[in-house]
């Protein structure tokens, strides 16, 4: 009886380590699925889990076969476009001072190239990610006071109608 009883105690020790050690990886990796909670100690949660990092020896094979393959790809599939891409580059290209000739789209210049929803996408996300740049150009702090001013809105029009529904 006394057996079964500290056989179980280890189980259930195990199976809280393993969730334990599953949530703690899943704090880096931010992936944590449904179907693995309260399940750590489970043999298809491992497979899933070992699937996500390959083997040493199995990354050093597909570095290879990369080195191999993409200069192979490259010479397949860039003739076709090379004229398309040097003509990009020609249209688009701007000089800026200390850096030298870049893409314009990297400037987030909206006046310029913020006709593209993809470009203000861009923007935004750019902003999101460095809160304490500040765009240089005209386009980039009237885009943010827009979005600023639409959010304002947004909440004083949610706050109005929750008010006619109290009231």
């Amino acid at each position: 009886m006394l057996l079964s009883i500290l056989t179980l105690f280890i189980k259930r020790q195990q199976v809280e380590e393993a969730e334990n050690a599953l949530m703690s990886v899943a704090s880096f990796t931010n992936y944590y699925p449904q179907k693995w909670r309260k399940k750590a100690f489970r043999s298809e949660v491992k497979s899933d889990f070992e699937s996500f990092f390959v083997y040493k020896v199995h990354a050093f094979v597909l570095e290879i076969i990369s080195v191999v393959c993409a200069p192979l790809v490259l010479m397949v599939s860039l003739p076709p476009c090379a004229e398309q891409i040097c003509e990009f580059v020609k249209i688009n290209a701007v000089e800026v001072a200390g850096v030298g000739d870049i893409i314009g789209l990297s400037t987030f210049d909206l006046d310029k190239f913020g006709d593209s929803k993809k470009t203000e996408d861009s923007f935004l996300g750019f902003k999101r990610a460095h809160n304490k740049w500040q765009p240089t150009n005209i386009g980039g702090p009237e885009l943010i006071d827009r979005i600023r001013n639409w959010k304002s809105l947004e909440e004083q029009t949610r706050q109005q109608i929750l008010e006619r529904e109290r009231g």
